[in-house]
């Protein structure tokens, strides 16, 4: 537990997950474990997901200032405030997709 609770109040912390989740004592995962989730090609495929999906991410927002500037021949500073509009225009319709 945190050295910050007092005894008493990790086992009321440790009644409350355990009555909320169940799940207040952890199982033990070892190397054994992680071999055999790592089979998984569901795994594999998420990872490889996330990887690429970061990759485009942070290509667009890194490289489009340098398009900008080479490719089209705007300043720097002009450049850079261009990268803005497609940032403003997500933050203004809202994160939430229901």
């Amino acid at each position: 537990m945190p050295p910050f609770l007092t005894k008493e109040e990790a086992a009321i912390l440790i009644a409350h997950i355990e009555r909320d989740r169940g799940d207040a004592q952890t199982e033990r995962f070892g190397l054994k474990d992680m071999l055999y989730h790592l089979r998984d090609w569901k795994v594999w495929e998420f990872g490889s997901y996330v990887m690429l999906n970061n990759t485009a991410l942070y290509a667009f927002a890194f490289f489009l200032p340098i398009i900008l500037m080479d490719g089209f021949g705007y300043s720097y500073s002009r450049a850079n405030l261009m990268t803005f509009p497609p940032y403003a225009v997500r933050a203004y319709l809202g994160f939430d997709d229901d």
